[in-house]
């Protein structure tokens, strides 16, 4: 299996991972795991999409997530973006 090549940073598109918590976990998930995952799927993403950089690539991170409202509440899905250049 070859590796993927590595791009300029001004050619490469941001790339999001996103993680749905299951509705079991939902009370018991930290928010802070819940973005762990998403971000591990955004770098996953990114190193098939972008190729593997020997200097790596500055990017500008940004989180969202849905939180579900009932007594206390909790995170329901969250997603990183990854923007290269930041």
């Amino acid at each position: 299996m070859s590796r993927p090549q590595s791009k300029a940073a001004g050619s490469l598109r941001p790339i999001t991972g996103t993680y749905t918590v299951p509705k079991p976990q939902r009370q018991r998930i930290a928010a802070s795991s819940a973005f762990d995952l998403a971000f591990h799927d955004a770098v996953h993403k990114a190193a098939e999409a972008w190729g593997v950089a020997a200097n790596g690539t500055k990017v500008e991170v940004q989180y969202r997530a849905r939180i579900d409202i009932w007594n206390p509440g909790g995170v329901g899905w969250c997603s990183v973006t990854l923007k290269p250049g930041g």
